[in-house]
């Protein structure tokens, strides 16, 4: 009868675990989703960044997670997320110089944060002598924010049209050797572009006025 118990105790200690630590793997791929993209957005395509910039952006998404874990933990017995359980990874300072926004290379949601991580309660600990079980369980989202090609899979088209912006006008009117410079070059990269209109992201919509983007 012991045998018995010991090894009915250990199926459901299992079993209860494993349950257990599934619903927080989708907690936690979730939250990191839904970190990572609240991190993103059409400021980053701004030249001038100020450091306060980064500390919203980095705020903003910290709370995306913990407000994902939240709804999760209404419905499944999962410790409640803080901003200290989410972690952001920073490329390195040669990287960093290469593109004009800072962007973390990998956001991290992790349950056993802290040595005092959430435990898992065990079911018959007189029998087997254990009381409880750490978690065990994180999840990182990793942004590319550069990729190189979009190639299309054995069964999903390409997710955008392709488009050309001219980039070698010459003006009509004036001699030819007085090139006009590059659309994409004088207007985007240099920024002298007209800003008319800005995105809202609440709306999913353009609107009238300057978002400081050409």
């Amino acid at each position: 009868m012991l045998a018995a118990g010991l090894i009915a105790g250990g199926l459901f200690n299992v079993l209860w675990i494993s349950g257990i630590r599934v619903e927080a793997r989708r907690c936690a791929e979730s939250s990191a989703i839904s970190a990572g993209h609240s991190y993103l957005s059409d400021d980053l395509l701004r030249t001038s960044q100020q450091s306060f910039e980064y500390d919203g952006r980095t705020a903003r998404c910290k709370d995306a997670a913990v407000a994902m874990a939240d709804q999760y933990c209404r419905q499944a017995a999962l410790p409640g997320l803080s901003s200290q359980d989410i972690h952001l990874a920073w490329p390195s300072e040669s990287d960093a110089l290469k593109n004009a926004a800072l962007v973390p290379t990998r956001i991290t949601v992790d349950f056993d944060a802290h040595d005092d991580g959430f435990r898992i309660p065990l079911f018959f600990s007189g029998l087997t002598g254990l009381r409880n079980t750490r978690l065990g369980v994180s999840a990182s989202v990793s942004m590319e924010h550069a990729p190189g090609a979009f190639r299309p899979g054995p069964q999903a088209a390409v997710p955008m049209l392709p488009f050309a912006i001219l980039n070698d006008a010459v003006a009509s009117s004036v001699k030819a050797e007085s090139a006009l410079p590059g659309h994409w070059t004088k207007c985007i990269e240099s920024g002298s572009g007209r800003d008319r209109y800005s995105w809202n992201n609440d709306l999913h919509q353009f609107e009238l006025g300057p978002d400081g983007l050409p």
